[in-house]
């Protein structure tokens, strides 16, 4: 979330937030979300990503949930005047591994025994994340 005043607009804006969240500050603003584990999302979050020019997320899941989510608008008498749907391109940008080629082998490169023979530790944790 932006939360200084720019001194002058960016040519392009790159949130990483829940849309919901997204504000558009740049001439050019590409959202980023970790998208959504459901089957539906919420209309402020759909509004969210059509105040942007185009957005990312991380799964293909989550790109045809926000493509399929639909809302109708309705005023006070209940009668439909609009629908809240996404109208910006959404692109996947995957963060998962390919296990065809990060995969267990029986063979250890040279290169990742040198390194690995530096670690002074008896144990210890990789962590791969944001």
């Amino acid at each position: 979330m932006l939360t200084e005043q720019l001194q002058r607009q960016p040519d392009v804006y790159i949130p990483v937030l829940i849309p919901s969240e997204f504000k558009p500050a740049g001439k050019y603003n590409i959202g980023i979300t970790a998208g959504i584990e459901t089957t539906l999302a919420a209309p402020n979050w759909i509004e969210g990503l059509n105040k942007m020019n185009m957005n990312i997320v991380p799964s293909e899941h989550a790109k045809l949930v926000f493509e399929q989510t639909k809302y109708n608008q309705k005023n006070q008498q209940g009668t439909i005047t609009g629908q809240v749907a996404n109208t910006k391109p959404i692109e996947v940008l995957f963060e998962g591994i390919d296990t065809n080629i990060y995969k267990k082998t029986e063979t250890i490169d040279q290169s990742v025994e040198d390194i690995m023979s530096k670690v002074e530790e008896d144990f210890a944790f990789l962590v791969v994340g944001h």
